[in-house]
């Protein structure tokens, strides 16, 4: 039995070794407002997009280790110093070959930063994880979930900086022939508010159709309409406060199958 357990160690270090050796260092370089730096990305954890690495000032010996994951095409870093956070990048992909954005510290105003990475292959290592590789293995059925996600860098509560999501999910499940449960929960940034809504739509043509009356208002009707196609869908809501949306919150979005089986609350 112990022989049969140390053989299952040694697999899984050596599956292990074999991932991290097909990794190759990423280096770029560029700007913290005025000062010039290195940075280096050595490890990458391909099933969390965390990786690590250190980035120094040029002229400086000393290193500062970072931390960071891949979000859509955003980038969040990390720095450490000493293993006290420093402060941290927010990044995003410009042209392919690029990266621009902020370094902000606690209490410290943000610099703009811009970085260009030294080999295009490398970089290409570094790519978010890709709802349309999970699209490719999910059926033609309408049943299943359905995902959005989309990353950007928002300023809007200067000096504060922040990567924000917007997207999310939507499940749908046949109930017959002419119509489908469904649960849309989608966020809108960049102030994050929550577009939720839940129900039966009914099939007209080639689209299916939600309505209620939910503001209980005679004239303020919310009307949701799920177009299905490719294993994709459009869900567009005609309006956001009868459908009992939050504040700025919207939903008019096409979204990719990602699994064939829906996922309910409560059940």
């Amino acid at each position: 039995m112990n022989h049969i357990l140390k053989n299952i160690l040694l697999g899984i270090v050596l599956i292990s070794m074999h991932a991290n050796a097909q990794f190759k260092p990423v280096e770029l370089t560029g700007k913290i407002g005025k000062y010039s730096i290195e940075m280096f990305i050595t490890q990458l954890d391909k099933s969390t997009k965390q990786f690590k690495g250190s980035y120094n000032y040029k002229g400086k010996k000393a290193a500062l280790q970072i931390k960071g994951e891949l979000k859509g095409d955003c980038i969040i870093i990390d720095e450490f110093f000493k293993n006290k956070n420093t402060g941290s990048f927010y990044l995003s992909k410009e042209d392919g070959d690029s990266l621009k954005g902020f370094w902000k510290a606690e209490n410290k105003d943000p610099l703009i930063v811009l970085l260009k990475y030294k080999n295009a292959e490398t970089a290409k290592q570094l790519v978010p994880n890709d709802l349309m590789a999970l699209n490719k293995n999910t059926s033609n059925d309408i049943d299943g979930t359905y995902k959005v996600e989309q990353y950007f860098i928002s300023d809007l509560f200067h000096p504060n900086i922040e990567i924000v999501f917007n997207g999310g999910t939507a499940n749908f499940k046949k109930l017959g022939n002419d119509s489908l449960q469904f649960l849309v929960e989608m966020v809108c940034g960049p102030t994050s508010h929550l577009a939720y809504a839940s129900g039966k739509a009914v099939k007209k043509g080639n689209q299916y159709i939600y309505k209620a009356n939910i503001s209980g208002e005679d004239d303020k009707w919310c009307e949701i309409t799920f177009t299905f196609s490719n294993k994709k869908v459009i869900a567009v809501a005609n309006a956001s406060f009868e459908c009992g949306f939050g504040a700025r919150a919207y939903l008019d979005n096409e979204l990719i199958k990602v699994n064939n089986k829906p996922s309910f609350k409560n059940e």
